[in-house]
């Protein structure tokens, strides 16, 4: 896998198109979810894009501190449907806690995990810091990694 970090400007048309393709498959048809993935953040985000060859296979978003939180965030981390179980998941959140460290390096990292994910957040250190919650009728946890 191929990784490419971008700003919002510096994303064609072409590449957001096809994350907002990839995020709406998972997060809306694939989960059942109807919500509002354009949530106003991306222009405030770096974008992380998952290629193999040519195909777009994964996908999450670090956003800028004081945007959502405080800490800046990992969010939106997606795997397509053909190239779950195979580690890119993995793969694109190493890439993601790496980038990010890098970027605010003195800076905690606060996300909102969905909760039957938790496990695989801990997995890279990242700790559970409040009380489940709904958010889209899916329950999430928000999580802290120092």
């Amino acid at each position: 896998m191929n990784f490419y970090l971008k700003t919002y400007e510096e994303l064609t048309k072409a590449e957001l198109y096809i994350i907002l393709r990839l995020r709406a498959e998972v997060f809306v048809v694939e989960q059942h979810c109807p919500f509002n993935d354009l949530d106003g953040l991306d222009e405030y985000s770096y974008h992380i894009q998952a290629f193999e060859g040519a195909k777009l296979v994964g996908y999450s978003r670090i956003i800028s501190p004081g945007k959502l939180y405080e800490q800046p965030s990992i969010g939106r981390v997606v795997v397509d449907f053909e190239h779950r179980h195979t580690g890119h998941g993995k793969q694109v959140m190493q890439e993601a806690v790496r980038q990010c460290q890098s970027l605010y390096p003195s800076l905690e990292i606060k996300i909102m995990a969905q909760q039957y994910l938790q496990g695989f957040y801990e997995s890279f250190g990242f700790k559970e810091n409040g009380e489940p919650f709904l958010e889209d009728n899916i329950w999430h946890i928000d999580m802290l990694l120092s």
